[in-house]
């Protein structure tokens, strides 16, 4: 079956514009120069580092589209590997690693793709078909309806969209003070009253749910199984009793890291102890 996914061509990988300084120096022309350059410097590396993600985004839909799937991955984690992170460049790699038969690298990236876009449709029909390729089947436990209603709130906006969705409301918010303080009549005093009201009730909603986002990717990290079979122990040293074996694809949280060794825990609650080179972190 092939897998659903949009077109790549139709993607543009965004880019950043260079940095303009805007600073003046009163000391000495020297100083303003060197800013300058610096600024110009900076601005150049930036633009020729967009430039090349841009032209490998293009190569890695080009080889994608003529059916050379593992040199569009190659392109693809080039493009990662130059630190522009962007949703729809996991999302087209983990298309080209399921068509190379690879689940676990597909769900690595479908998951890392889903966590810059929570609610995008077309990453989670493909994180569920490849997860129909994989051998283990984690039961999930219960969970009370309450929790599950807060988990998906939580989930619903990344950590970037509510902290963007928080800065324009601290705009809207000092927007609001403005009108009230320097507006002359009295309709544009009371609408922005309202208004700094509104957006301070806002800012603090949005900053608890920034905060839970916030503890919640720093104390519940999750991998993905890499190897085909990985014999999971129950502590962390190679010659330990085997707890129970994993295959490529499983999810599993990383609850410590000690040396070269993982303590992973499953949905179902067994734990144990996995090589760290056994598991992508999403």
């Amino acid at each position: 079956m092939m897998i659903p996914r949009h077109d790549p061509s139709d993607r543009s990988l965004e880019t950043a514009a260079p940095h303009r300084g805007t600073g003046v120096s009163h000391r000495k022309g020297s100083g303003l120069v060197a800013g300058g350059m610096l600024a110009l410097l900076f601005g150049l590396v930036r633009v020729v580092a967009a430039d090349e993600a841009g032209s490998l985004f293009n190569q890695a839909n080009q080889h994608y589209q003529a059916g050379q799937y593992a040199e569009a991955a190659a392109a693809y984690e080039k493009i990662i590997a130059l630190g522009r992170e962007n949703w729809q460049v996991y999302y087209n790699l983990g298309n080209a690693y399921f068509k190379q038969r690879q689940p676990g690298m597909a769900i690595l990236n479908y998951e890392r793709a889903l966590r810059l876009n929570r609610r995008n449709d077309d990453i989670r029909f493909n994180l569920e078909l490849a997860n129909l390729a994989i051998i283990d089947r984690i039961p999930q436990p219960p969970v009370a309806l309450v929790v599950a209603w807060g988990q998906t709130a939580l989930n619903f906006f990344s950590i970037q969209q509510v902290a963007l969705a928080g800065l324009i409301l601290w705009i809207l918010l000092f927007a609001g003070l403005a009108a009230n303080l320097l507006a002359r009549r009295r309709i544009w005093q009371l609408a922005g009253r309202r208004l700094a009201w509104v957006a301070a009730t806002g800012v603090l909603v949005l900053a608890v749910i920034f905060a839970a986002q916030l503890y919640q990717q720093r104390t519940s990290r999750y991998g993905i199984v890499l190897q085909r079979r990985v014999i999971v122990h129950t502590s962390p040293a190679a010659d330990a009793t085997e707890a129970f074996i994993l295959h490529e694809g499983a999810k599993v949280q990383l609850q410590e890291l000690s040396g070269t060794w993982a303590r992973i825990r499953l949905a179902d609650g067994k734990v144990g102890w996995l090589p760290q080179a056994a598991v992508g972190v999403i």
